[in-house]
């Protein structure tokens, strides 16, 4: 998790060469039977959502579909 986060801070980093904003916000949360029989993958309980946003240029559509391949990266 802390190699996920570091990742999604860094590429923040980038995407805000001239600064700007960088947000974690973390908090408890729980999924309840009713909310998990909507969401096919959900198991009810106890979980820790965790949302990162900054107010960098964003992902250009041309690559939103490759983001999540392991050895991906837009650096040269």
């Amino acid at each position: 998790m802390q190699q996920i986060l570091l990742n999604l801070c860094v590429n923040a980093r980038d995407a805000m060469p001239n600064g700007g904003t960088l947000t974690i916000n973390i908090e408890n949360c729980v999924l309840d039977k009713q909310y998990a029989a909507m969401h096919i993958q959900a198991k009810p309980g106890r979980y820790v959502n965790i949302n990162v946003t900054d107010s960098g240029t964003g992902i250009p559509p041309e690559i939103l579909d490759k983001i999540f391949e392991p050895f991906f990266t837009t650096n040269p």
